[in-house]
């Protein structure tokens, strides 16, 4: 019966061993799922934001040929409309994104027990921070150019209402315009010839309809832009932090490699020495044979 139980006992430890063992295999798989995982978001993202600045850079494009054209192109306009909501969406997107792999890094800090952040949470939180470092700056990017592509139209405008000989300040003209009046712009007591007129007002509508979603988008776009700058304002003492290990992490390598270089150093007179001391032991060694062979020459003499 001793034996029995003994048996019974050591194989019922062997498969809790076996279970331990197993758990710990599912939470590495597990782990190592959710790190690609992690990773493939930032990919995802980044990607999304280079298409970002590709759009930006179409619709700079577009501005241009759209200000320089005596006459709207309505297929520019239709793609201008279209590249502008693409990149709203992709960067509502890629913001929701990034506010998830925010919140699953604090989730991790926050189950971390003994302090000590590991290197591949430092590596998660520094890939998330630098891209969205990179999503504010095209965003930015895609604001600065909405903005001035409104300021070139009011420009253009002013301009209009310069050549068709209206005498208006320009705060009566933003006033006119915020109210939709364009008739008033362009009426019998500023404007004296009618067929330059007309003209002009046509010109004056289609631009302030241009204006009027460019301020609408930029409208949309503040919010966001807001709330992303002030993720990476607070996320500044993360990269100091990080920047500091990197640092730590680097004068580590350098310590490192002085001390393999003395280390070196060392073994190689510590080899010197032996070697030294092998030749003077066989030197003494040839000596006393040398000594013991003239000994028994002599005593056989």
């Amino acid at each position: 019966m001793g034996v029995i139980h003994w048996y019974y006992h050591q194989r019922i430890k062997a498969l809790r061993v076996s279970c331990v063992m197993d758990q710990c295999l599912q939470l590495t798989i597990t782990y190592s799922e959710y790190h690609d995982c992690f990773m493939d978001t930032v990919e995802d993202s980044r990607a999304l934001i280079a298409n970002i600045q590709e759009h930006v850079k179409a619709m700079r494009n577009l501005h241009s040929d759209l200000l320089s054209s005596p006459r709207q192109d309505e297929n520019m306009k239709l793609e201008l409309d279209a590249r502008t909501e693409t990149v709203k969406k992709i960067a509502k997107k890629v913001s929701n994104s990034l506010k998830k792999l925010e919140r699953s890094i604090k989730k991790e800090e926050d189950e971390i027990e003994d302090g000590h952040i590991p290197a591949s949470l430092r590596i998660r939180k520094t890939q998330q921070s630098t891209t969205l470092h990179l999503l504010v700056e095209a965003i930015t990017e895609f604001n600065q150019e909405q903005l001035d592509y409104k300021e070139k139209c009011e420009e253009r405008i002013q301009r209009v209402v310069s050549i068709a000989r209206a005498e208006i300040s320009d705060e009566k003209l933003e006033e006119l315009l915020e109210q939709g009046n364009y008739a008033s712009i362009f009426n019998a007591d500023i404007v004296t010839e009618t067929l330059e007129a007309r003209k002009a007002l046509e010109d004056v509508q289609i631009r302030h309809q241009e204006l009027l979603k460019l301020e609408k988008s930029i409208q949309e776009l503040r919010d966001l832009f807001v709330e992303m700058a002030l993720l990476v304002e607070q996320q500044g003492d993360i990269i100091d932090s990080i920047e500091h290990h990197v640092m730590e992490a680097g004068e580590a390598v350098e310590t490192a490699r002085v001390q393999t270089k003395k280390a070196i150093v060392y073994q190689k007179k510590a080899r010197m020495k032996k070697l030294i001391f092998l030749a003077c032991l066989g030197v003494f060694g040839l000596v006393l044979l040398i000594f013991i062979f003239s000994s028994l020459f002599s005593s056989k003499k």
